[in-house]
C-alpha cells in the first residue's frame, strides 16, 4: 500500500450541524494507496464519514473506504489513475489546499 499526496485536498470548514467536510484529488501510484486526512466524523465507522465523487472521469473501479479514524484507502484502481472523493469531520479541520 503506497501512501500518497493529495494534489488537491480544501476543507470547507462551515461547521454544518456540527460538521465539516473536505474534497480531495488523488492521483494513484498503484492500485491500493492510503490518504491521510482530518480526523473523521465517525470514529465507530469511519467508512461511513468518507464518499467517492465520481463524475464519470474518476479511474475505474476504485473503492474509496475508510481504514482508520484519519486514512482513505483506495483500493482497485491503476496508477496514474485521477479519484476525487469527500470527507465528513465532527468540527473545524485547519488545512489549506495542496499545490
Amino acid at each position: 500500500m503506497a501512501a500518497i499526496q493529495p494534489t488537491l485536498q480544501v476543507y470547507e470548514n462551515t461547521k454544518v450541524q456540527g460538521n465539516s467536510f473536505g474534497i480531495h484529488r488523488v492521483v494513484l501510484a498503484s492500485s491500493s494507496d492510503t490518504v491521510t486526512v482530518g480526523t473523521l466524523a465517525s470514529n465507530a465507522s469511519p467508512s461511513s464519514s468518507v464518499a467517492e465523487l465520481d463524475d464519470g472521469n474518476n479511474d475505474t473501479g476504485v473503492t474509496v473506504s475508510a481504514s482508520g479514524a484519519n486514512t482513505v484507502t483506495l483500493i482497485g484502481g491503476t496508477a496514474g489513475g485521477i479519484v476525487w472523493f469527500t470527507t465528513r469531520h465532527g468540527g473545524r479541520v485547519n488545512s489549506v489546499p495542496e499545490a
